[in-house]
């Protein structure tokens, strides 16, 4: 995270730019394995965990906001 703040009496953060495509997009470009969407799946996980263990809530969570 580079900011928290507050526009318009809505907190917004700001993140680092990744590059890649959305989950939704990675799943759509191609049939994939059982074994690379788990794998995905559980890193989007992991980070999800990641945020929630330093107090992060994403109210918004879904593959179209997940990054490969």
């Amino acid at each position: 995270m580079h900011e928290v703040g507050e526009a318009d009496q809505q907190v917004f953060i700001a993140m680092e730019f990744v590059r890649g495509v959305s989950l939704d997009v990675w799943l759509a470009q191609r049939s994939r394995t059982t074994r690379e969407v788990l794998d995905v799946f559980r890193q989007a996980g992991r980070g999800l965990a990641a945020a929630h263990e330093a107090g992060l809530v994403h109210r918004d969570f879904k593959p179209s906001n997940v990054m490969v």
